[in-house]
């Protein structure tokens, strides 16, 4: 699927993603019961302004709890107010008390499924991104152990999002450009092109 970003609107009911009510639990206990993840460097390097989980929910018609924690420490560094926000997608479980993290492996083939698309750009160079994912661990201050965060990131015609360093990770561009996505980015262009 490709979503076009060349008219930004505030997407499913005028939402943006940061207006969800932030909830007031620790990452440790958040990822008891939610896998944790980051949409942040898909939301600033593609400058969405959609509430990427309602879209997920609405168009899957899935019922889920989801969560935003906002962090009282950086977790990132790079992308604005995401820095201390993560998000997160209940975790299923079995009647015998079993995880299934079924949620968040759709999630993944949801966002990895994409193709984000602007043709009018600042430099004059039509924009292209597909989304891939790396996990982290985020360490809060005065903590000896991490919590996994899954980071989706953008891998674009215009370089690949990247993580230097930890707590905070910086998100940096690499300006090398994937083969396969410049492959893909010139296929696409040519379609919307005709």
């Amino acid at each position: 699927m490709t979503l076009t970003v060349d008219h930004v609107d505030k997407g499913p009911a005028g939402r943006k993603p940061t207006d969800r009510k932030p909830t007031k639990l620790s990452l440790a206990d958040a990822a008891k019961d939610f896998h944790l993840f980051t949409l942040g460097p898909v939301y600033v390097g593609a400058t969405l302004d959609v509430d990427i989980l309602q879209v997920f929910q609405e168009q899957e018609r899935l019922e889920f709890q989801a969560i935003h924690l906002e962090l009282p420490f950086p977790a990132f560094d790079g992308i604005g107010e995401w820095n201390f926000l993560i998000q997160g997608i209940e975790k299923k479980r079995s009647p015998s008390g079993a995880v299934d993290n079924s949620l968040a492996h759709m999630l993944s083939g949801f966002m990895q499924g994409w193709d984000f698309v602007r043709r009018d750009t600042q430099d004059g160079i039509p924009f292209y991104a597909r989304v891939y994912t790396r996990p982290v661990q985020i360490v809060p201050p005065g903590v000896m152990r991490g919590v996994s965060v899954e980071t989706y990131m953008l891998c674009s015609n215009k370089g690949t999002q990247m993580l230097e360093g930890a707590n905070p990770y910086e998100v940096v561009v690499d300006p090398q450009i994937a083969p396969h996505v410049k492959r893909e980015a010139d296929a696409v262009f040519s379609v919307l092109e005709t």
